[in-house]
């Protein structure tokens, strides 16, 4: 016969709440009310856990986490449901200042992380508690109180604002950047109930976020708003532009173009340019050029033009009729998105001083981050396109990311005009000593791999 287990003096048969995953599983359901599901417990043959979790013991729970009879993520799902103030003071024994971190870093933590998943729990059962409770962490309890906020404000912002007032840049911690998902329902009382919160990091980007969805709605409204305040900001007048942009680009261009200071049209630019590249690089070029914001803003949209048509973009730099402007522009693109084919393209119209500092640094890019284009680049390039500089930096993003034996097969394998440098820089890299290369070379082991490295190391190599 089946043992009958009760909890909290009711028969366990009766409170059955689903997602019993095994025969192992614990489910600890929310206590809303009488007519809710209480937790369920199946006990498993010969084991009774049942006062452990009753209790809630964190030593208990952890011996029933480690012996393996529960389903951790599923088990602390509930318990934070039924005792969230114990199920996270559980968690913040358990776990190092790093694991925390990881998951406690709103946008920088893992999606649905377990952390995460406790204080939105916790913040729906109590908002007070959940926020009293995560403040005394004694890890990043900042951050913790910004998830906590951040996720009330979803639910209901016109509710979270004042706690945003009272735990000041606490909630700074749990603002997304560029996130309105919050910014809805009456839009002119929420721009008036966020700019009426005390100077804060939230309250700025907070602001943000609404006047530009203000503004997205009903421009007016928000240029008026904006209007009646002592002074501009930055801030606040690109999330206007930008907010208007979205709604209708040729209405916020003609009015930075007519209407706006230069100190306006420095500040939005950039918001308008990066929305209009978006749907025509080429008209967000033309629009830079006539807001006088080729260097600032029109970067955005030769980048954007350069990935559909790098040569058309190419030629309108070209044509700039400043060189320092085309210089500068040329300049602010060497992050990231070339190949050797766009590469040229762009080399051919610039003069030698130019062409050598550019190359220079997207090859150094390319070294740190991309390295199957600087290979490609050291194994067809003309000679006189590579630097030691960008040798040297190869050498030493392989080295720290490859084992040695790699790392030397790789400098001893590559063209012979940069293959003592590049083993050097390898073999310099593995120890910290004084000789460093004369350490490395004594401890490799392999005497095919030393023979290869003397060999390429060539007259760099120290006596043997």
């Amino acid at each position: 016969m089946t043992k009958r287990l009760f909890i909290w003096g009711i028969p366990l048969i009766s409170l059955v709440a689903g997602l019993l995953s095994s025969p192992r599983t614990v489910i600890v359901a929310p206590q809303r009310s009488e007519s809710q599901s209480l937790p369920v417990i199946e006990e498993t043959s010969g084991h009774s856990f049942v006062a452990e979790l009753e209790t809630h013991s964190s030593e208990g729970f952890r011996r029933l986490v480690e012996n393996g009879r529960v389903n951790r993520c599923q088990s602390v799902d509930h318990w934070s449901v039924a005792d969230p103030a114990a199920c996270y003071a559980w968690i913040m024994s358990q776990h190092s200042w790093h694991w925390i971190r990881r998951n406690t870093g709103g946008m920088m933590s893992p999606p649905d992380s377990q952390l995460q998943r406790l204080y939105f729990t916790w913040a729906e059962l109590d908002p007070k508690a959940a926020l009293e409770g995560v403040a005394k962490a004694r890890y990043h309890a900042n951050m913790g109180c910004g998830e906590v906020l951040w996720h009330l404000l979803q639910i209901d912002p016109l509710g979270t604002l004042p706690l945003y007032a009272e735990y000041g840049d606490r909630g700074g911690y749990g603002w997304r950047t560029g996130s309105s998902t919050w910014v809805r329902g009456d839009l002119p009382r929420l721009v008036e109930a966020v700019a009426a919160l005390p100077p804060s990091f939230a309250r700025e980007g907070l602001l943000v976020e609404a006047l530009a969805g203000l503004a997205k709605q009903d421009p007016a409204a928000a240029l008026q708003w904006m209007g009646e305040q002592p002074t501009k900001d930055r801030a606040t007048f690109s999330a206007v532009i930008k907010g208007w942009a979205t709604r209708d680009s040729a209405a916020a261009v003609a009015y930075l173009t007519t209407q706006a200071t230069d100190q306006e049209r420095r500040w939005a630019a950039r918001e308008v340019i990066g929305i209009l590249a978006e749907k025509s690089p080429e008209l967000a070029w033309q629009v830079a050029q006539e807001l006088h914001q080729v260097v600032s803003a029109g970067v955005t949209a030769v980048n954007e033009w350069r990935r559909r048509d790098s040569a058309a973009a190419a030629a309108a730099v070209a044509a700039l009729p400043n060189p320092q402007d085309r210089d500068r522009v040329c300049m602010q693109l060497t992050n990231s998105g070339w190949t050797h084919q766009n590469l040229d393209l762009w080399m051919d119209f610039m003069p030698a001083p130019l062409r050598e500092r550019f190359l220079q640094e997207v090859t150094n890019n390319w070294a740190r981050n991309n390295f199957p284009a600087i290979n490609e680049f050291l194994a067809t390039a003309p000679v006189e396109q590579i630097t030691p500089e960008v040798i040297k930096a190869a050498a030493r993003h392989w080295s720290g990311h490859q084992p040695n034996k790699a790392s030397i097969e790789w400098a001893a394998n590559l063209p012979e005009a940069y293959r003592s440098t590049a083993m050097f820089e390898v073999l310099d890299h593995v120890y910290n000593t004084p000789d460093p290369v004369k350490e490395a070379l004594k401890n490799i082991t392999d005497p095919v791999l030393k023979e290869m490295a003397i060999k390429a190391l060539g007259p760099k190599a120290p006596p043997q």
